[in-house]
């Protein structure tokens, strides 16, 4: 059994899209992993990315946008419960500074923690902070959907996933579906700069202090 299935959710933005892709390459190594990409119907730039990246394991372009929940149900890959022990759900503007090895070591380590995040949102309100080696890790009970580790057995005990919400893919994790992770009792790890969210927008509630020089250029 492999140890990591990561899937990256995509739609337009070519320019942050590849600097996912090459953080994951570098912060998968060591780890026996697949990677897959699924587009919400992006423009053809965004498309080249994806068909131009030839260490995928797989691709899935979708003719329109169908939301978050819609698309990871098309391109969960056929028995992924059976191949893999862990999954990694991805927004396609995240650049990865941590390895992805320190999360599957928490989650193995820790059984009060369901999720992994290496996105830190201030909107989602931490309930105290604990030590991993030299790492400060906060408790969460929610948080973003855009970096979440998870045991691949919890994600396939939350589907399907609900196709007709085309945004709350996160939420459905955290807390409405009948097997999420508060129904368990269980917290979020989140570690504050495993990522770098490039794709902020203005009006968007989450932002980040360490930010890169992309993301203001974006802002711009």
């Amino acid at each position: 059994m492999k140890e990591l299935c990561i899937v990256v959710v995509s739609w337009n933005r070519p320019q942050f899209l590849q600097q996912t892709l090459d953080s994951i390459q570098l912060m998968r190594d060591g780890l026996d992993t697949e990677t897959y990409v699924v587009d919400n119907g992006s423009d053809q730039e965004t498309q080249t990315v994806i068909r131009n990246t030839d260490w995928l394991t797989g691709y899935l372009l979708l003719d329109r946008n169908q939301g978050i929940n819609a698309a990871l149900e098309r391109i969960l890959p056929v028995n992924y419960l059976d191949r893999f022990s862990y999954i990694l759900i991805s927004d396609a503007d995240m650049n990865y500074q941590r390895p992805f090895s320190l999360a599957l070591d928490l989650l193995e380590q820790e059984t009060n923690f369901g999720a992994v995040s290496y996105q830190h949102s201030p909107e989602h309100i931490s309930s105290g902070t604990f030590q991993d080696g030299s790492d400060t890790w906060h408790r969460k009970l929610s948080e973003r959907g855009c970096s979440l580790f998870l045991e691949t057995k919890r994600l396939e005990q939350m589907r399907p996933l609900p196709i007709d919400n085309l945004k709350d893919f996160d939420w459905w994790i955290c807390r409405d579906s009948p097997y999420s992770l508060q129904s368990r009792g269980e917290q979020i790890a989140v570690l504050p700069g495993g990522a770098h969210h490039l794709g902020w927008r203005n009006g968007d509630s989450t932002w980040q202090t360490c930010e890169t020089p992309e993301f203001e250029n974006f802002k711009q």
